[in-house]
């Protein structure tokens, strides 16, 4: 019973884990979009016969917060499977394993929450920057 037990535990964390990855390959396409739109903003403003320097300054935090959220930053894992092999006839492998992704999905959590404060940050100053413009025009 304990070890169908601990089945079902380890299938929902790693249900979590898959979960959580697709979160952060979401907030990853969040930047390149607000990026993108960064890029063809400041694009547009050079482009301008007189840009307004407080939007080009707005266009240009937004884009470099994008950049720093888009910095490789390495995600935790579980226990390589290399290393689970050689573990797999321990008796405490199953709890071995669900401590490990218990982990991983903790340490990602932390890092998933300052990818969202950093975004979030650079979709307002992106909105302000086109706010203004509007205003401008």
């Amino acid at each position: 019973m304990k070890e169908h037990n601990l089945n079902i535990v380890y299938e929902e964390i790693t249900e979590l884990h898959r979960i959580q990855q697709s979160g952060i390959d979401l907030v990853y396409n969040k930047f390149n979009w607000i990026l993108v739109s960064d890029i063809v903003f400041l694009a547009a403003l050079y482009n301008s016969h007189r840009p307004s320097v407080t939007v080009t300054i707005l266009v240009s935090l937004s884009g470099i917060l994008a950049l720093l959220g888009i910095e490789p930053i390495k995600f935790k894992i579980t226990a390589k499977v290399t290393d689970q092999l050689s573990s797999v006839e321990d008796e405490n492998f199953l709890l071995d394993l669900i401590k490990t992704k218990k982990e991983a999905l903790n340490k990602n959590q932390s890092r998933t929450v300052e990818l969202n404060s950093v975004i979030t940050y650079s979709k307002w100053l992106l909105i302000a920057a086109i706010v203004l413009q509007c205003l401008i025009f």
